[in-house]
């Protein structure tokens, strides 16, 4: 253990086992954690990966090395050879896991090897010491499951792929704030590939539209498979420049959610590229992606029709709902499944005629 300080201002750092933290008064009520900001939280994520982890009681001995810790204010504690006498703690920082390691003692999954660091503070009467405290050791930028996905699996291999195939462009997995914006190198940011990535090879905007969700495991195992590899990335970020290219020739109220519009173009224009049949250039070119990364702005080029018959079917949208007298909802629409997927039969059909109307033309001057 460590302290710091004089009485009554000290600070212990001490490893604590979890079966004496559940032994504390207040647990069940939640009175233990009534200067904590969130007090306990409904069941989410961390909760039932914390359950997990009490589970596994291999993983025990390491949770010193896992947790981050736990914050307790108290009224005073007393140092002794045995160990910490805390009076009147309150846990500022930390419920979800006492909460935790509460049901995995009432489990029989709890056991003396499981130990957290706590950091117990005397506040003796100062309360407003002890609200600012629980205000400040709650504010830290919270760690999302992106941060965690750029320490191991496809980002980090992506990223050097980039680093060895495309060094003039830079692929951040994760927020670097230390990094300047740089004029010579193109920017990929991993998440908008992940959306870019989910629209066109996954054909699912509904769920692209869910930007940090599309990190979550089973979710970021399904974008980032080991067949997506840098040049995939660089064609759907391609596709992303030459939709935001053509911005001017949407409906005015669509350009007005752009985020959400872009999306919605770049799955159609993913699907339209499912339907060149005619072996030019843009044939196949989602499974061949090196033809897009080599011969960059004439894939561009050739994508502008496509983003053109997108943006005609956005308009026919816009002006049959005008004449049937209906709202656009396209807010909602442009999040929904089935919406999307008619949106996407239609631009299909749209683009079909455009070439048969191409080929009529070009019959009639021949």
């Amino acid at each position: 253990r460590l302290v710091i300080g004089d009485a009554p201002g000290r600070i212990a750092v001490a490893a604590v086992q979890a079966s004496d933290l559940v032994k504390w008064g207040g647990i069940d009520d939640r009175t233990l954690f009534e200067l904590n900001v969130r007090r306990e939280l409904r069941p989410n994520k961390v909760s039932r990966q914390l359950d997990a982890a009490i589970e596994r009681g291999q993983d025990h001995t390491n949770f010193l090395a896992y947790h981050n810790g736990i914050t307790v204010v108290c009224e005073s504690f007393r140092v002794k050879k045995s160990g910490l006498e805390v009076r009147n703690p309150s846990v500022v920082n930390g419920a979800q896991s006492v909460v935790a390691f509460n049901r995995g003692n009432e489990n029989a999954t709890l056991s003396d090897d499981l130990r957290i660091f706590v950091k117990i503070i005397e506040v003796a009467e100062r309360q407003q010491l002890a609200r600012e405290i629980s205000r400040r050791s709650n504010t830290q930028n919270p760690v999302n499951p992106r941060n965690l996905a750029s320490l191991t699996g496809p980002q980090p291999r992506l990223k050097a792929e980039f680093e060895d195939r495309f060094p003039d462009v830079l692929y951040q997995i994760s927020p670097d704030a230390s990094l300047a914006k740089s004029e010579d190198r193109r920017e990929i940011q991993n998440d908008l590939a992940a959306q870019l990535l989910c629209s066109v090879y996954n054909s699912r905007p509904w769920l692209a539209v869910k930007r940090m969700s599309l990190f979550e495991s089973e979710n970021h195992a399904m974008i980032f498979p080991e067949s997506i590899h840098a040049e995939h990335i660089m064609l759907v970020d391609l596709i992303g420049d030459a939709v935001a290219g053509l911005r001017t020739t949407f409906p005015g109220t669509y350009r007005r959610s752009w985020q959400l519009t872009q999306n919605t173009v770049v799955y159609l224009v993913g699907q339209l590229l499912r339907a060149v049949d005619d072996g030019n250039f843009l044939f196949n070119v989602l499974d061949e992606p090196e033809r897009a990364t080599k011969y960059q702005e004439r894939f561009v080029e050739e994508l502008e029709p496509l983003v053109a018959s997108a943006a005609a079917t956005l308009e026919l949208r816009r002006d049959r709902l005008q004449r049937e007298g209906k709202p656009d909802d396209f807010k909602v629409d442009f999040k929904r499944e089935d919406a999307l997927r008619e949106l996407a039969d239609q631009a299909r059909d749209n683009y079909v005629f455009d070439k048969a109307k191409a080929r009529a033309t070009r019959a009639r001057k021949e």
